[in-house]
């Protein structure tokens, strides 16, 4: 286990790694800083990270992994650096606290040196919620918790859980909901995710939906007409759709560009590319 700052002052040769524990749970992007020691670089770095809530996640390793979840979920990423000094900021979204660092190579010539690592955390919840009115440290713990989970979850939507799966359900909807009444009362996020929900209701004729993904594809969904559904049906259309889509301009963005014919033909293949 290493401190950032304890992580600065070392030069990692291949087969080196260190474990850092930042504290705190997050969700959020990695970025980093990381240059040569010794003689100029003549080869590419190759880096392996590995994300954990729990240290066991960042110890054991993921060759030996056979559950029935797909591996594709674990959260380790490896990276070539070809020019050093090097900086980085990963695409992909992680939910940790501690982050393994392996130098899988370098060159003989030189080490590896990080300067800078941080996490831009990332939640939609703001400000600071109530304080717990318990006086027992204990359940005070518990609620520290508890808010931490729930400011982790709230992203786009309320999520399941922001490492896994990152969908919206029903009924986890109504206890984050709650416990968001009394915390961080963003009650927008609420409407947002009610207006998806009922987007989908008008879509299934009025079938219940028990989950929805905040990120809908054009190809897989019949999408204007759920738009469509939904707006026929309020009296304030302007007002709702800017909260279900803050970007308006981007609401369209990955459209497929193949034209559709309507023939009465139904042999006739509609999608002309």
């Amino acid at each position: 286990m290493s401190t950032l700052a304890a992580l600065y002052q070392r030069e990692l040769s291949s087969g080196d790694s260190v474990i850092i524990d930042f504290g705190s749970h997050y969700v959020g992007y990695l970025h980093f800083l990381c240059q040569s020691a010794g003689s100029p670089p003549d080869a590419p770095a190759h880096l392996q990270l590995t994300f954990g809530e729990t240290l066991s996640e960042v110890c054991e390793p993921f060759s030996d992994y056979q559950g029935w979840l797909s591996s594709s979920w674990l959260q380790q990423q490896d990276l070539w650096l070809d020019v050093l000094p090097a900086e980085i900021d990963l695409p992909r979204r992680y939910c940790f606290r501690y982050l393994k660092v392996e130098v899988k190579a370098v060159s003989r010539k030189f080490r590896l040196q990080f300067t800078q690592i941080e996490v831009n955390a990332v939640t939609s919840a703001s400000g600071a919620c109530p304080a717990a009115t318990t006086s027992d440290p204990q359940l005070r713990t518990i609620d520290n918790v508890a808010v931490l989970t729930l400011q982790n979850c709230m992203q786009e939507v309320f999520e399941d859980g922001p490492k896994r799966d990152r969908r919206l359900w029903l009924g986890d909807l109504r206890l984050q909901a709650l416990v968001n009444d009394v915390t961080f009362a963003r009650h927008d996020l609420v409407r947002r995710c009610l207006y998806l929900f009922a987007g989908i209701l008008a879509r299934t004729a009025w079938y219940r939906p028990t989950c929805s993904c905040s990120r809908m594809s054009l190809r897989t969904i019949p999408f204007f007409l759920i738009i469509h559904c939904f707006l026929s049906t309020s009296s304030t259309t302007i007002c709702k759709a800017r909260r279900i889509w803050p970007r308006p301009a981007s609401c369209a963005h990955g459209a497929s560009s193949g034209r559709t014919g309507a023939d009465p033909l139904r042999r006739l293949r509609r999608c002309a590319r």
